[in-house]
């Protein structure tokens, strides 16, 4: 692609001279994805199907002369691997959060974030509910919330249902999602200062070691 607005760019000639080679590549994909090093081959009309921004940026006439990766045209996206990575999984396998765990959240951050940015509704309209089930904003709401991170025994245990606070409130920062902001807060109210000041660990890397490398 050339004369390509943000969010994107054209490699050309500064595709870098190795890409990680992600899980999402379909041997009849017809367009690569390039997020950092990490590449995605997938079908350009399965993007414009869901998105406005990526239509109007395949609509964009290409040089003859483009670097090809794997046969194909390729774009640059300013975003995090991971979130383009879960993103892409909700487009073909649609949501796939379906349990109801604490590790969701990587997956639901990442995908609201992009379905916002790259104006995917239908997707973004099920990570904020699903927010909501999680950072109810009534107190009946609050109530169920608390049944639900009580199991069969009585044990009270959400932490493995629910995220950490601080992520939600990071999130709710990002997005200006200043709904859920009391709820989150009072959650963390209820950590202690040793908690509250070690916070919670980031997503492990999408890529494995053994990830295979593309030379461009």
């Amino acid at each position: 692609m050339d004369d390509c607005d943000s969010p994107c760019s054209p490699h050309g000639n500064a595709l870098p001279k190795a890409l990680i080679r992600s899980d999402i590549w379909f041997a009849d994909g017809n367009i690569v994805l390039i997020a950092d090093s990490a590449a995605f081959k997938v079908h350009h009309g399965q993007l414009e199907r869901h998105s406005e921004v990526f239509r109007d940026l395949f609509s964009v006439p290409q040089p003859v002369d483009q670097s090809l990766v794997d046969g194909c045209p390729s774009v640059e996206l300013y975003d995090r691997p991971t979130d383009l990575y879960h993103l892409l999984i909700a487009l073909y396998d649609g949501i796939y959060f379906q349990k109801h765990i604490a590790a969701d959240f990587v997956a639901i951050a990442a995908v609201l974030r992009l379905s916002t940015k790259y104006f995917i509704e239908h997707l973004r309209e099920r990570c904020i509910a699903r927010l909501a089930i999680d950072w109810p904003i009534s107190l009946p709401e609050w109530d169920r919330r608390e049944h639900d991170g009580t199991d069969s025994e009585g044990r009270y245990n959400p932490r493995e249902i629910f995220p950490h606070p601080i992520l939600m409130l990071k999130l709710a920062h990002e997005l200006n999602l200043d709904t859920f902001l009391p709820s989150a807060f009072y959650d963390l109210s209820r950590y202690g200062p040793s908690k509250i000041l070690t916070g919670t660990r980031g997503p492990p890397p999408i890529f494995a070691s053994s990830t295979t490398v593309l030379d461009v």
